[in-house]
């Protein structure tokens, strides 16, 4: 789970998700943001990751980790 807005000068989430895959090849990813411009849930979803908008609802994240590391309900 990476948060799309970081501290770091030159890195958003997309940067550090995508450096997690290359290190963990098939690592689940899912992007948390607050951010609801339509461009950005694009790029989010052209890579594949799972993607939800703060506030972030508790029982939605938990189905989504759910099916992401394919555990049983």
């Amino acid at each position: 789970m990476v948060d799309y807005h970081l501290d770091a000068a030159d890195d958003d989430g997309l940067a550090v998700a995508e450096q997690l895959q290359r290190e963990r090849p098939g690592l689940p990813v899912l992007m948390v943001t607050a951010n609801h411009d339509a461009a950005l849930k694009a790029r989010i979803r052209e890579r594949g990751y799972a993607y939800l908008l703060k506030p972030v609802k508790p029982l939605r994240l938990k189905m989504l980790l759910v099916s992401l590391l394919g555990l049983a309900a």
